[in-house]
C-alpha cells in the first residue's frame, strides 16, 4: 500500500466497469467449465446464495479537467512512484458516495450477520451503533439505496448493495418501531468470509492499482494539462 491519492476533485469524466468471470473458464487442458456449476440453494431471489470460485473486480477510467502544472504535477508524481502496476493505493471515487438525502455522515457504520464466502444474502438485518439524524422523520433508522458501495473493514474489497432500500436500525431506534423484516443483497458474492463483528462503512476507499502508466497531454490553452489513468480494484 502507498499512499491515498490526493486529490479526487479535479476529474472531468469517470468511466465505472464491473468485470465479473462468473460464466466460463479455461482450464489448463484447454476445457472449457462453468464457474457457477458448484452452487449452493437459490436464495429466491433469482440468483444464488453462493457461487464458488467467482472473481471480480471494480474497473476505472479517469480523466481530469484542464489543470495548471501546479495541479497536476502532484497527481502525476504519486501516479508514477506506484512503479507502474506493483503497489497499490486507495482512493474515494466520486459518485460511489451513498445516496440517503436525510442522512449526511460519511463515516457511518454499520454491523451486518456473518456471512461465508460465496454469500450474496439474504441479509435480514443490518444495525448502526450511532443515532440517526432525523428522527421526527425517520424514528431511529437510515437508509440503504440500490446501487449504494459498501466496504467491508476487514476487506480491500468493495461490494454494491442489491436489494431494494433497506431499513437499518440506528440506536436511537423507537421502540414502538421494532426490528423491519426484509431481504437484503450485495454484489458481487462475499470474496472472504464477513464476521459478525465486522464493520462496513458507506462512502468506502477503493483498493486499487494502475493497469496502465498515466499520461499527461497538452490542452489548446496554454499552460493547462489534461491527466489520464486507469486503474482496477486489487481483489481480497
Amino acid at each position: 500500500m502507498s499512499g491515498t491519492f490526493p486529490d479526487v476533485t479535479k476529474f472531468k469524466s469517470i468511466t465505472v466497469r464491473s468485470d465479473t468471470n462468473q460464466l466460463t473458464q479455461i482450464d489448463a487442458n484447454n476445457r472449457l467449465y462453468s464457474l457457477t456449476s458448484n452452487q449452493e440453494n437459490g436464495s429466491g431471489f433469482g440468483t444464488t446464495t453462493g457461487i464458488k470460485g467467482l472473481g471480480h473486480a471494480w474497473e476505472f477510467d479517469f480523466e481530469t479537467v484542464p489543470l495548471t502544472r501546479a495541479e497536476m504535477a502532484p497527481m502525476y508524481s504519486f501516479l508514477c512512484a506506484q512503479n507502474g502496476t506493483a503497489e497499490t493505493f486507495e482512493m474515494k471515487v466520486p459518485g460511489t458516495e451513498h445516496r440517503h438525502k436525510r442522512d449526511t455522515r460519511s463515516d457511518r457504520t454499520f454491523t451486518m450477520p456473518a456471512k461465508p464466502k460465496g454469500s450474496v444474502g439474504i441479509i435480514f438485518r443490518i444495525s448502526s451503533g450511532q443515532d440517526s439524524q432525523s428522527f421526527a422523520d425517520d424514528g431511529g433508522t437510515t437508509t440503504i439505496c440500490p446501487g449504494d458501495f459498501l466496504r467491508f473493514n476487514d476487506h480491500k474489497k468493495v461490494y454494491i448493495w442489491r436489494g431494494l432500500n433497506f431499513t437499518v436500525d440506528c440506536t436511537n431506534l423507537d421502540p414502538d418501531l421494532g426490528s423491519v423484516t426484509q431481504n437484503g443483497y450485495i454484489w458481487p458474492p462475499l470474496q472472504q468470509e464477513h464476521l459478525s463483528t465486522g464493520v462496513i462503512t458507506w462512502d468506502p476507499l477503493f483498493t486499487v492499482a494502475l493497469t496502465s502508466e498515466p499520461q499527461v497531454t497538452e490542452t489548446d490553452q496554454e499552460g493547462f494539462f489534461t491527466l489520464s489513468f486507469s486503474v482496477r480494484e486489487e481483489r481480497a
